[in-house]
């Protein structure tokens, strides 16, 4: 079984599992974005920290999920990286969807659909 329909299966089983998930969300998406851009230039951690001036184990604590950055960090972050950044505020459905996209194109579950700030790892 994949990762992602082990995942499926157990959102749909645990309801507070579910909520918590839902929770992570937006701090999961820019943490997979921010590695994703990084990975995509080929650098490593202390590379991206050189570049923005910003210590290299924070950047680790940042992607390990550690910390909550400020958007004056991100910002930092994202001109390194020679990207715009965008934070958005989207209007929820008023509709409540059964199915959602959450890794890979598999669908899953309710609210994270507007949530999508940022793409982990690959």
């Amino acid at each position: 079984m994949k990762f992602n329909e082990y995942l499926k299966n157990e959102l749909e089983k645990d309801v507070e599992l579910k909520k918590e998930y839902d929770a992570l969300q937006p701090e999961y998406e820019v943490i997979k974005e921010l590695i994703k851009a990084r990975n995509e230039l080929k650098l490593t951690q202390s590379e991206l920290a050189q570049m923005c001036g910003i210590k290299q184990s924070n950047i680790s604590r940042l992607e390990k999920g550690k910390v909550s950055p400020t958007i004056k960090v991100l910002k930092k972050i994202a001109d390194a990286l020679n990207c715009d950044l965008v934070i958005e505020f989207r209007k929820r459905d008023s509709m409540v969807s059964s199915s959602v996209d959450v890794i890979g194109n598999e669908n899953i579950n309710t609210s994270i659909l507007n949530r999508d700030l940022l793409s982990l790892n690959k």
